[in-house]
């Protein structure tokens, strides 16, 4: 049996199997598209996700900060007591410093809440990336005292965080946030 051939003696054409260049192009402009669409998502949640947990981690580190040093006034509260005890957790700990998760310095010591007797409180200073701040504010305010964003308390001793001066001082260009617990 002959094969069948056109007119100009050639061999008949075959179906075309694979993508060609103009539909390729199209299918990586519509990847494109969605995908910037919806990364924008995904690193909010990424960092709301690290926010919560940095709250977390630093409620635990005030309780174990507070259950090894049970009688006030807390005299010795440091980086290195925090370290020496095992009050921190070991992620935390770069050489002699206390780091978070983003790379940023963590301070442990004693404080005094306002109206409160001299160095009867624990704190904790972090330096929170401006996007996870007020997540991490909301978090841990419930199971602290007083919150201060910089230099604006968003949560004063027996008061709930206020809302919009927490995001009001989280927007700006520095959050660093001090939680403080008094005795309890």
């Amino acid at each position: 049996m002959n094969a069948r051939r056109d007119t100009a003696g050639l061999a008949p054409a075959r179906k075309q199997s694979g993508l060609t260049m103009i539909e390729l192009g199209a299918g990586l402009v519509i990847l494109a598209i969605v995908t910037a669409a919806v990364a924008p998502a995904v690193f909010k949640n990424i960092q709301t996700a690290e926010a919560v947990t940095e709250g977390k981690d630093a409620i635990t580190l005030m309780k174990n900060m507070h259950s090894l040093k049970r009688k006030p006034p807390y005299s010795g509260i440091s980086n290195a007591w925090a370290i020496s005890t095992k009050a921190v957790n070991p992620s935390k700990i770069n050489g002699s410093s206390l780091v978070n998760q983003w790379g940023a310095s963590i301070t442990v010591a004693r404080a005094t809440l306002g109206g409160g007797a001299a160095n009867y409180a624990l704190e904790i200073k972090n330096a929170i990336p401006i996007a996870g701040c007020l997540v991490y504010v909301s978090t841990v305010a419930p199971m602290v005292d007083e919150v201060f964003v910089g230099s604006t308390k968003v949560k004063a001793v027996g008061a709930s965080l206020n809302d919009s001066k927490a995001a009001t001082a989280c927007n700006r260009t520095s959050a660093t946030i001090v939680v403080t617990i008094r005795d309890a």
